[in-house]
């Protein structure tokens, strides 16, 4: 999705070589981009999101995102953990993904729902088939974002969940 490329030669007894190829991207560029993020301040203080990711750098780049945009957040680093946290508090979003060890996002989503069904909830995630987005859309999931994802992609989705749910 960035338009890049990984270059892979390996010589037997002497090792692999990579080489990472991303789009080069002037720095002006940039920071216009952000300029354009939406922006939720009004809306997106005090609500609490539960952000469920078992990468690291999914949970720290996300969360201070969330946090620079007025959210409080609440981290999880696999399913389960994410419906222990959901049990025992109030969230007004959750942001889940669907590749985790311990518990998948799918199991993690339906026993979320069982026990509180109103939260939107907006799936982050690299990996979902036909059939996993066909039980979510039963589910009541209100977005579904693929990984790797644009910042502003989030927020936008954020921001589609939160409007209809105050519609």
């Amino acid at each position: 999705k960035h338009c890049g490329a990984i270059k892979v030669t390996s010589t037997e007894g002497q090792g692999s070589n990579f080489q990472v190829i991303l789009p080069y991207v002037e720095a002006d560029h940039l920071t216009n981009n952000l300029d354009q993020l939406p922006q939720r301040m009004n809306i997106s203080k005090g609500l609490k999101v539960l952000l469920v990711d078992d990468e690291e750098i999914i949970r720290s780049t996300v969360s201070r995102l969330l946090k620079t945009s007025g959210f409080t957040v609440v981290l999880a680093s696999n399913g389960l953990e994410g419906v222990e946290a959901y049990q025992v508090d109030h969230f007004d979003l959750v942001i889940l993904d669907m590749l985790m060890p311990v518990m998948n996002g799918l199991e993690a989503l339906k026993l979320m729902r069982a026990h509180r069904p109103d939260v939107p909830v907006i799936i982050h995630s690299g990996y979902a088939e036909d059939d996993d987005l066909e039980q979510l859309s039963r589910l009541g999931v209100s977005q579904v974002l693929t990984k790797p994802s644009r910042h502003s992609d989030l927020l936008k989705a954020i921001n589609l969940v939160l409007d209809e749910k105050n519609s």
